[in-house]
């Protein structure tokens, strides 16, 4: 079900980009990620706690009337610090797993002009694997994880104007909805918080 709810959306975008909707804005983001897992192995739940890391990527958003879409591409590393259980090799092992996510966002601004801008999103994401280490060591394979996270993302920002765009800062929750273990009957979900500033600049009439 998550895997054909993640590709209705991301084809629903390549319709969309193959139209004649015109780019309105770009923009980029960089910021600060606190990330977490929810694991659990045949019901007991492992006691972890949060990583923090670098967050960025850039965006373009699409002006859909009153709404947006803005797909992103983004760079996040997801992980725990496992506390009283040695599920990677060693107690207290820090996980850390560095992914491109591309998350797909549905836009709603919530007051028109040229002020101040409040703003609230929310939309699927999907993540790709590009590094992985436990305690500053590459994990190789031994943590029987997988190399896809599916999810979904929510959250609000403001917008100022600034010169021949606007600054925007924003904060943003994503939940896994994809169990990333390929070791039965480990489940492993990412939970992953993060504030970011960034900058945009309009190329056609504000959304």
């Amino acid at each position: 079900m998550i895997r054909r709810t993640a590709l209705a959306a991301f084809t629903a975008f390549a319709v969309l980009g193959a139209s004649d909707i015109s780019a309105q804005t770009i923009g980029f983001k960089v910021g600060a990620s606190f990330a977490d897992w929810s694991a659990e192995e045949g019901g007991q739940k492992f006691d972890t706690d949060q990583i923090s890391s670098f967050m960025g990527g850039g965006f373009v958003r699409f002006g859909l009337g009153r709404l947006a879409l803005q797909p992103e591409l983004l760079v996040v590393t997801r992980g725990a610090e496992f506390l009283d259980d040695d599920v990677f090799g060693a107690i207290g092992a820090k996980v850390k797993v560095d992914y491109v996510e591309v998350p797909v966002l549905l836009m709603l601004p919530l007051t028109t002009g040229a002020g101040i801008s409040p703003y609230i999103f929310g939309g699927p994401s999907i993540a790709f694997e590009i590094g992985c280490k436990v305690d500053s060591e590459d994990c190789g394979d031994d943590t029987g994880r997988k190399s896809m996270d599916l999810g979904a993302t929510a959250g609000a920002g403001l917008e100022f104007p600034l010169g021949p765009g606007a600054l925007l800062v924003e904060g943003r929750y994503n939940w896994g909805l994809s169990n990333i273990s390929d070791v039965d009957p480990l489940e492993i979900k990412s939970r992953t918080l993060a504030v970011l500033a960034g900058y945009s600049i309009s190329l056609g009439p504000r959304y």
